[in-house]
Protein backbone atom coordinates (compact mmCIF):
# COMPACT_ATOMS: atom_id res chain seq x y z
CA UNK A 1 0.00 0.00 0.00
CA UNK A 2 1.43 3.41 -0.91
CA UNK A 3 2.12 5.84 1.87
CA UNK A 4 -0.26 8.78 2.30
CA UNK A 5 1.44 12.09 1.54
CA UNK A 6 1.50 14.80 4.18
CA UNK A 7 0.23 18.33 3.53
CA UNK A 8 3.84 19.59 3.52
CA UNK A 9 4.87 16.98 0.94
CA UNK A 10 1.87 17.80 -1.27
CA UNK A 11 2.76 21.51 -1.10
CA UNK A 12 6.39 20.80 -2.04
CA UNK A 13 5.33 18.61 -4.98
CA UNK A 14 2.81 21.25 -6.09
CA UNK A 15 5.50 23.95 -6.09
CA UNK A 16 7.80 21.77 -8.16
CA UNK A 17 4.98 20.86 -10.57
CA UNK A 18 3.90 24.48 -11.11
CA UNK A 19 7.49 25.62 -11.67
CA UNK A 20 7.73 23.53 -14.84
CA UNK A 21 4.15 23.82 -16.03
CA UNK A 22 5.17 26.71 -18.29
CA UNK A 23 1.85 27.27 -20.06
CA UNK A 24 -0.21 26.82 -16.89
CA UNK A 25 -2.49 24.17 -18.40
CA UNK A 26 -2.00 21.84 -15.43
CA UNK A 27 -0.04 19.21 -17.37
CA UNK A 28 3.62 18.33 -17.96
CA UNK A 29 5.20 16.09 -20.58
CA UNK A 30 7.97 13.50 -20.25
CA UNK A 31 10.82 16.02 -20.60
CA UNK A 32 9.31 18.35 -18.01
CA UNK A 33 8.67 15.41 -15.67
CA UNK A 34 12.36 14.50 -15.83
CA UNK A 35 13.32 18.05 -14.79
CA UNK A 36 10.80 18.03 -11.93
CA UNK A 37 12.10 14.70 -10.62
CA UNK A 38 15.69 15.95 -10.79
CA UNK A 39 14.70 18.97 -8.69
CA UNK A 40 13.34 16.47 -6.14
CA UNK A 41 16.66 14.61 -6.00
CA UNK A 42 15.80 11.75 -8.43
CA UNK A 43 17.48 10.88 -11.73
CA UNK A 44 15.33 8.39 -13.69
CA UNK A 45 16.33 6.91 -17.07
CA UNK A 46 14.24 7.30 -20.23
CA UNK A 47 12.79 3.82 -19.78
CA UNK A 48 11.91 4.55 -16.17
CA UNK A 49 10.22 7.80 -17.22
CA UNK A 50 8.16 5.96 -19.83
CA UNK A 51 7.12 3.34 -17.26
CA UNK A 52 6.18 6.09 -14.78
CA UNK A 53 4.00 7.87 -17.33
CA UNK A 54 2.37 4.66 -18.53
CA UNK A 55 1.60 3.70 -14.92
CA UNK A 56 -0.19 6.89 -13.90
CA UNK A 57 -1.36 8.38 -17.21
CA UNK A 58 -4.97 7.34 -16.82
CA UNK A 59 -6.32 9.20 -19.86
CA UNK A 60 -3.48 8.00 -22.13
CA UNK A 61 -2.62 11.43 -23.57
CA UNK A 62 1.12 11.07 -22.85
CA UNK A 63 1.04 13.90 -20.33
CA UNK A 64 0.63 13.99 -16.56
CA UNK A 65 -1.69 16.27 -14.62
CA UNK A 66 -1.08 17.15 -10.98
CA UNK A 67 -3.25 14.37 -9.52
CA UNK A 68 -1.46 11.79 -11.67
CA UNK A 69 1.84 13.30 -10.55
CA UNK A 70 0.81 12.91 -6.89
CA UNK A 71 -0.08 9.25 -7.49
CA UNK A 72 3.38 8.79 -8.97
CA UNK A 73 5.11 10.45 -6.03
CA UNK A 74 3.17 8.31 -3.53
CA UNK A 75 4.89 5.26 -4.94
CA UNK A 76 8.26 7.01 -4.61
CA UNK A 77 7.94 7.99 -0.96
CA UNK A 78 9.61 5.39 1.26
CA UNK A 79 8.03 4.01 4.39
CA UNK A 80 8.68 6.01 7.53
CA UNK A 81 11.44 4.89 9.83
CA UNK A 82 10.45 3.36 13.16
CA UNK A 83 12.17 6.24 14.91
CA UNK A 84 9.35 8.55 13.76
CA UNK A 85 7.05 6.56 16.03
CA UNK A 86 9.57 6.93 18.84
CA UNK A 87 9.57 10.68 18.33
CA UNK A 88 5.75 10.87 18.44
CA UNK A 89 5.65 8.83 21.65
CA UNK A 90 8.34 11.05 23.15
CA UNK A 91 6.27 14.14 22.32
CA UNK A 92 3.43 12.70 24.42
CA UNK A 93 5.77 12.22 27.36
CA UNK A 94 7.46 15.61 26.96
CA UNK A 95 4.57 17.79 28.13
CA UNK A 96 6.44 21.12 28.24
CA UNK A 97 8.17 20.54 24.89
CA UNK A 98 11.72 21.11 26.16
CA UNK A 99 13.12 17.89 24.70
CA UNK A 100 13.41 16.15 28.09
CA UNK A 101 11.23 13.78 30.10
CA UNK A 102 11.29 14.41 33.83
CA UNK A 103 10.08 12.13 36.59
CA UNK A 104 7.03 14.37 37.10
CA UNK A 105 6.05 14.17 33.41
CA UNK A 106 6.44 10.41 33.41
CA UNK A 107 4.34 10.15 36.56
CA UNK A 108 1.52 12.22 35.00
CA UNK A 109 1.51 10.05 31.88
CA UNK A 110 1.44 6.76 33.81
CA UNK A 111 -1.42 8.08 35.94
CA UNK A 112 -3.42 9.01 32.82
CA UNK A 113 -2.93 5.42 31.62
CA UNK A 114 -4.36 4.11 34.88
CA UNK A 115 -0.97 3.00 36.21
CA UNK A 116 -0.55 4.31 39.75
CA UNK A 117 3.16 4.22 40.48
CA UNK A 118 5.05 5.26 43.57
CA UNK A 119 7.79 7.88 43.49
CA UNK A 120 10.42 5.17 43.94
CA UNK A 121 9.05 3.23 40.95
CA UNK A 122 9.10 6.33 38.75
CA UNK A 123 12.65 7.17 39.82
CA UNK A 124 13.72 3.60 39.08
CA UNK A 125 12.30 3.83 35.53
CA UNK A 126 14.18 7.08 34.90
CA UNK A 127 17.46 5.89 36.40
CA UNK A 128 17.32 2.69 34.36
CA UNK A 129 17.51 4.82 31.21
CA UNK A 130 19.43 7.95 32.14
CA UNK A 131 21.51 8.63 35.25
CA UNK A 132 21.03 12.41 34.93
CA UNK A 133 17.38 12.17 36.01
CA UNK A 134 16.13 13.32 32.60
CA UNK A 135 15.79 11.52 29.29
CA UNK A 136 16.78 13.71 26.32
CA UNK A 137 15.66 12.85 22.82
CA UNK A 138 18.65 14.90 21.60
CA UNK A 139 20.89 12.19 23.05
CA UNK A 140 18.93 9.24 21.68
CA UNK A 141 21.21 8.63 18.68
CA UNK A 142 24.32 10.47 19.92
CA UNK A 143 26.45 12.85 17.83
CA UNK A 144 29.00 15.64 18.19
CA UNK A 145 29.85 18.45 15.73
CA UNK A 146 32.24 21.42 15.85
CA UNK A 147 32.78 24.25 13.36
CA UNK A 148 35.67 26.74 13.52
CA UNK A 149 36.74 29.82 11.55
CA UNK A 150 40.22 30.48 10.20
CA UNK A 151 41.83 32.97 7.80
CA UNK A 152 39.55 32.91 4.74
CA UNK A 153 38.62 29.34 5.58
CA UNK A 154 36.30 27.38 7.84
CA UNK A 155 36.26 23.80 9.11
CA UNK A 156 33.42 21.61 10.30
CA UNK A 157 33.91 18.18 11.83
CA UNK A 158 31.75 15.48 13.38
CA UNK A 159 31.77 11.90 14.53
CA UNK A 160 30.32 9.01 12.50
CA UNK A 161 28.70 6.89 15.22
CA UNK A 162 25.01 6.05 14.95
CA UNK A 163 23.54 4.58 18.09
CA UNK A 164 20.37 3.88 19.99
CA UNK A 165 21.21 5.22 23.41
CA UNK A 166 24.29 3.28 24.58
CA UNK A 167 24.10 0.66 21.83
CA UNK A 168 26.25 1.34 18.75
CA UNK A 169 24.39 0.41 15.55
CA UNK A 170 26.57 1.78 12.73
CA UNK A 171 29.90 3.55 12.19
CA UNK A 172 29.20 5.46 8.98
CA UNK A 173 26.56 8.01 9.97
CA UNK A 174 26.78 11.22 7.93
CA UNK A 175 25.51 14.38 9.63
CA UNK A 176 27.47 17.00 7.65
CA UNK A 177 26.20 17.85 4.17
CA UNK A 178 27.47 19.96 1.28
CA UNK A 179 24.96 22.62 0.24
CA UNK A 180 27.26 24.14 -2.38
CA UNK A 181 30.93 25.05 -2.84
CA UNK A 182 30.58 27.86 -0.28
CA UNK A 183 28.33 26.24 2.35
CA UNK A 184 28.45 23.18 4.61
CA UNK A 185 25.62 22.14 6.91
CA UNK A 186 25.78 19.90 9.98
CA UNK A 187 23.09 18.62 12.33
CA UNK A 188 23.08 16.80 15.65
CA UNK A 189 20.06 15.30 17.40
CA UNK A 190 17.42 12.76 16.44
CA UNK A 191 18.54 10.94 13.30
CA UNK A 192 15.02 10.71 11.86
CA UNK A 193 14.72 14.49 11.89
CA UNK A 194 18.23 14.89 10.45
CA UNK A 195 17.31 12.73 7.45
CA UNK A 196 13.94 14.47 7.03
CA UNK A 197 15.50 17.93 7.01
CA UNK A 198 18.34 16.84 4.74
CA UNK A 199 15.84 15.86 2.05
CA UNK A 200 13.71 18.96 2.67
CA UNK A 201 16.66 21.36 2.31
CA UNK A 202 17.96 19.44 -0.71
CA UNK A 203 14.61 20.01 -2.39
CA UNK A 204 14.52 23.68 -1.37
CA UNK A 205 18.04 24.31 -2.68
CA UNK A 206 17.29 22.63 -6.00
CA UNK A 207 14.30 24.93 -6.46
CA UNK A 208 16.34 27.96 -5.35
CA UNK A 209 19.07 27.21 -7.91
CA UNK A 210 16.52 26.73 -10.68
CA UNK A 211 14.55 29.88 -9.88
CA UNK A 212 17.43 32.22 -8.99
CA UNK A 213 20.01 30.70 -11.36
CA UNK A 214 22.69 31.08 -8.69
CA UNK A 215 23.85 29.31 -5.57
CA UNK A 216 22.56 30.35 -2.18
CA UNK A 217 24.94 32.17 0.17
CA UNK A 218 25.74 30.75 3.64
CA UNK A 219 23.95 33.62 5.40
CA UNK A 220 20.81 33.28 3.29
CA UNK A 221 20.80 29.52 3.80
CA UNK A 222 21.15 30.01 7.58
CA UNK A 223 18.06 32.24 7.59
CA UNK A 224 16.21 29.62 5.55
CA UNK A 225 17.11 26.98 8.15
CA UNK A 226 15.94 29.23 10.98
CA UNK A 227 12.66 29.99 9.23
CA UNK A 228 12.02 26.30 8.57
CA UNK A 229 12.62 25.38 12.22
CA UNK A 230 10.52 28.28 13.52
CA UNK A 231 7.61 27.25 11.31
CA UNK A 232 7.57 23.94 13.25
CA UNK A 233 7.97 25.51 16.71
CA UNK A 234 4.79 23.89 18.07
CA UNK A 235 6.01 20.44 17.02
CA UNK A 236 9.74 21.02 16.62
CA UNK A 237 12.43 19.01 14.93
CA UNK A 238 14.79 17.69 17.60
CA UNK A 239 18.02 18.85 15.97
CA UNK A 240 20.73 21.46 16.50
CA UNK A 241 22.00 22.79 13.16
CA UNK A 242 25.39 24.36 12.40
CA UNK A 243 26.12 26.25 9.18
CA UNK A 244 29.70 26.97 8.08
CA UNK A 245 30.68 28.80 4.91
CA UNK A 246 32.53 31.59 3.14
CA UNK A 247 30.73 34.86 2.38
CA UNK A 248 31.36 37.37 -0.39
CA UNK A 249 34.23 37.99 -2.76
CA UNK A 250 36.71 38.24 0.09
CA UNK A 251 35.76 34.76 1.42
CA UNK A 252 34.87 35.95 4.91
CA UNK A 253 34.32 33.01 7.31
CA UNK A 254 30.69 32.55 8.34
CA UNK A 255 29.42 30.47 11.26
CA UNK A 256 25.86 30.12 12.48
CA UNK A 257 23.98 27.87 14.88
CA UNK A 258 20.35 27.78 16.00
CA UNK A 259 18.31 26.01 18.63
CA UNK A 260 15.46 23.65 17.76
CA UNK A 261 13.03 26.52 16.99
CA UNK A 262 15.43 28.59 14.91
CA UNK A 263 16.87 31.18 17.33
CA UNK A 264 20.11 32.19 15.59
CA UNK A 265 23.58 33.02 16.85
CA UNK A 266 26.61 34.06 14.80
CA UNK A 267 29.86 33.18 16.59
CA UNK A 268 33.09 34.60 15.18
CA UNK A 269 35.43 31.87 16.41
CA UNK A 270 33.81 28.44 16.83
CA UNK A 271 30.52 26.70 17.62
CA UNK A 272 29.81 23.24 19.08
CA UNK A 273 26.77 20.98 19.34
CA UNK A 274 25.80 17.48 20.38
CA UNK A 275 26.33 15.09 23.26
CA UNK A 276 30.04 15.97 23.53
CA UNK A 277 29.59 19.74 23.46
CA UNK A 278 30.61 20.30 27.10
CA UNK A 279 33.99 18.67 26.51
CA UNK A 280 34.32 20.38 23.13
CA UNK A 281 33.72 23.84 24.54
CA UNK A 282 36.65 23.58 26.92
CA UNK A 283 39.22 22.27 24.44
CA UNK A 284 38.10 24.71 21.72
CA UNK A 285 38.51 27.65 24.07
CA UNK A 286 42.00 26.37 24.88
CA UNK A 287 43.30 25.73 21.36
CA UNK A 288 41.45 28.25 19.19
CA UNK A 289 43.33 31.27 17.87
CA UNK A 290 42.53 33.83 15.21
CA UNK A 291 43.59 33.77 11.55
CA UNK A 292 44.66 30.14 11.34
CA UNK A 293 45.69 28.86 7.92
CA UNK A 294 43.82 25.79 6.54
CA UNK A 295 46.42 23.23 7.63
CA UNK A 296 46.59 24.58 11.16
CA UNK A 297 42.82 24.90 11.32
CA UNK A 298 42.45 21.25 10.33
CA UNK A 299 44.88 20.18 13.06
CA UNK A 300 43.16 22.23 15.76
CA UNK A 301 39.63 21.12 14.84
CA UNK A 302 40.74 17.50 14.64
CA UNK A 303 42.44 17.52 18.04
CA UNK A 304 39.49 19.28 19.67
CA UNK A 305 37.00 16.78 18.26
CA UNK A 306 39.13 13.76 19.17
CA UNK A 307 39.61 15.01 22.72
CA UNK A 308 35.85 15.51 23.13
CA UNK A 309 34.55 12.25 21.66
CA UNK A 310 37.08 10.27 23.71
CA UNK A 311 35.20 11.54 26.76
CA UNK A 312 31.68 10.99 25.41
CA UNK A 313 30.15 7.50 25.33
CA UNK A 314 27.45 8.51 22.83
CA UNK A 315 29.72 9.77 20.05
CA UNK A 316 32.99 8.79 18.37
CA UNK A 317 33.90 5.54 16.61
CA UNK A 318 35.30 7.52 13.67
CA UNK A 319 35.25 11.17 12.62
CA UNK A 320 35.22 13.25 9.44
CA UNK A 321 36.67 16.76 8.97
CA UNK A 322 35.81 19.16 6.14
CA UNK A 323 37.96 22.25 5.50
CA UNK A 324 36.41 24.85 3.19
CA UNK A 325 38.67 27.34 1.39
CA UNK A 326 38.35 29.50 -1.73
CA UNK A 327 39.93 26.61 -3.67
CA UNK A 328 37.32 24.07 -2.61
CA UNK A 329 36.52 21.51 0.09
CA UNK A 330 39.07 19.11 1.57
CA UNK A 331 37.67 16.11 3.44
CA UNK A 332 39.65 13.79 5.69
CA UNK A 333 38.60 10.92 7.95
CA UNK A 334 40.08 10.32 11.39
CA UNK A 335 40.38 7.21 13.47
CA UNK A 336 39.09 7.40 17.01
CA UNK A 337 38.80 5.08 19.97
CA UNK A 338 36.41 2.15 19.50
CA UNK A 339 35.98 0.88 23.01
Amino acid sequence: MSKKLSKVQILEFENAFKLFDKDGNGQIDRKELQIVLKSLGQNPTENQLKQMIDTVDQDGDGQIDFQEFLNLMKSKVSEEDNEQTIREVFDIFDRDGDGFITAIELSHLMSSLGQKMTENEINWMISAIDTSGEVSIFQYNGSTIVAMAGKNCVAIAGDTRFGVRNQTVALDANRIFKINNRTLFGMTGLNTDILTLRESFKFQMNLYNLEEEREISPKTFAHNVAQTLYSKRFGPYFITPIIAGLEGEDYTPFLCATDLIGAMEFPKSFVVAGTGEESLMGVCETFYKENMEPDELFEVVSQCLLAAVDRDALSGWGSVVHVLTKDGITTKRLRTRKD
